[in-house]
C-alpha cells in the first residue's frame, strides 16, 4: 500500500469560541436546596450549544444528605473530524483493477450529546464512621462512527480503479450505568481506613442506519470493577505513613488482565 497523505481542507483557519455560564443556589426551606445552572456556547463547527444542569439536595438531619441531579453535556467536534482529508493508499482489488481508500472529515459532523442522571446519599453514621453512595445513568447519542460512501470509478488510472471513501458520521449511541460507594473509619486518633468501590456497565451500539465497516462497538475499554482501600497512619505529630491498595478488573476489549497496585508513602 502507498504511504498515507494527510492534510486539512482548508490548510489553515481561525476558529471562534464564545461561552458563558450561570449558576444559582436556591434555599427552598431549611432542609432543601436547589442548584440550577447552564453553560452556553457558540463554536465554529456546530454553532449554538447549551449544557444545563440541576441538582436537589435534602438534609433530613445534620448527619445525612440525599441528592439527585440531571445534566446535559456536549463534545464539540475537533478540526480532525470536520476537515481531515487522508489518502490511505491504493491496493490491487482484482487483476486489472485497483482500490484507492480515502478517509474524509464531515463538515456536517454534529456535537456528541450526553444526558446524565445521578442520585446519592451521604451519612455520618457515627462520630468515627461516614459513608457515601452514588448511582448514575448516562445516555449518549450522536457518537462518532466511520461510514462508507458509494464507490466511485476512477477512469484516468492505469489500470482503472475504484475510489472508496470513508466519512465520519454520528450514527452510534450508548447507555452507561453504575455506581460507587466509599467509607471512612477513624479507628483511633492515629489510624484511618478508607475503602472504595465502583462499578460501571457500558452498552455502546450502532444506530440502525449505520454502515460502519469495522463491526459493532465494544464497551470493554473501561474496567467494570475498581476497588481501593487506603490505610492512613500518623506515626507521630510530624510523620505520616500511608498505604493504598488498588484493584482494577480486566479489560475485555484487548483481553487485558486485571491488575493490583500498592502505593506506599512516608511524609
Amino acid at each position: 500500500m502507498a504511504s498515507q497523505n494527510l492534510y486539512f481542507v482548508p490548510l489553515s483557519q481561525t476558529d471562534g469560541l464564545y461561552s458563558t455560564f450561570f449558576q444559582d443556589e436556591i434555599n427552598l426551606n431549611d432542609r432543601l436546596w436547589l442548584t440550577i445552572g447552564s453553560k452556553f456556547e457558540h463554536n465554529a463547527y456546530t454553532g449554538f450549544e447549551y449544557e444545563p444542569g440541576a441538582s436537589l439536595a435534602w438534609t433530613p438531619t445534620r448527619r445525612q444528605t440525599a441528592w439527585i441531579s440531571a445534566a446535559r453535556a456536549i463534545r464539540q467536534p475537533a478540526r480532525f473530524e470536520v476537515a481531515i482529508d487522508a489518502s490511505l493508499g491504493t491496493v490491487p482489488l482484482a487483476p486489472g483493477l485497483t482500490e484507492t481508500l480515502v478517509y474524509l472529515g464531515n463538515r456536517h459532523f454534529q456535537a456528541e450529546v450526553l444526558r446524565d442522571y445521578e442520585a446519592g446519599y451521604r451519612a455520618q453514621l457515627t462520630k468515627d464512621l461516614s459513608m457515601d453512595i452514588a448511582l448514575f445513568g448516562s445516555f449518549y447519542r450522536r457518537l462518532s462512527t466511520v461510514e462508507p460512501l458509494s464507490p466511485v470509478p476512477i477512469a484516468n488510472l492505469s489500470p482503472p480503479g475504484l475510489l472508496f471513501e470513508l466519512m465520519l458520521g454520528n450514527k452510534a449511541h450508548a447507555t452507561n450505568y453504575g455506581g460507587e460507594m466509599s467509607a471512612t473509619w477513624s479507628v483511633n486518633r492515629r489510624w484511618r481506613i478508607s475503602p472504595g468501590y465502583s462499578w460501571i456497565q457500558m452498552k455502546p451500539e450502532l444506530d440502525a442506519d449505520s454502515l460502519n465497516p469495522f463491526g459493532g462497538l465494544s464497551g470493554g475499554d473501561a474496567p467494570k470493577h475498581m476497588f481501593q482501600i487506603r490505610f492512613l497512619f500518623n506515626l507521630s505529630r510530624n510523620v505520616e505513613f500511608d498505604n493504598t491498595l488498588y484493584y482494577v478488573a480486566h479489560l475485555p476489549e484487548n483481553n487485558v488482565p486485571g491488575n493490583e497496585r500498592l502505593d506506599t508513602r512516608i511524609g
